[in-house]
């Protein structure tokens, strides 16, 4: 039979030679990290999706295609024009 005082020796001398919010904070973090990469196996399974598929659905939107080839570069400068008697400070 297992003795559980024993098993609970190696963790006691751990706590008593560092600090006990040192040991917390370790665990803490431990926890957290094992949850949000619990969620994110789920919302995965859930969905059969990632975060990439998401992406490349959003640019796949044919009106932002639009949008984009319709940008203007910057050859394509338009002077604009000004009231009389102001200068524009930015005109080379």
């Amino acid at each position: 039979m297992i003795n559980k005082g024993n098993l609970l020796k190696p963790l006691l001398h751990i706590l008593r030679q560092t600090n006990l919010i040192i040991f917390v904070i370790i665990v803490g973090l431990g926890i957290a990290t094992y949850i949000f990469t619990v969620s994110d196996i789920l919302l995965i399974a859930q969905d059969g999706t990632t975060s990439t598929t998401k992406t490349n659905s959003v640019l796949s939107d044919k009106s932002l295609v639009t949008k984009i080839e319709n940008l203007r570069n910057s050859s394509n400068i338009t002077t604009s024009s000004l009231p009389t008697g102001r200068i524009n400070p930015l005109d080379e």
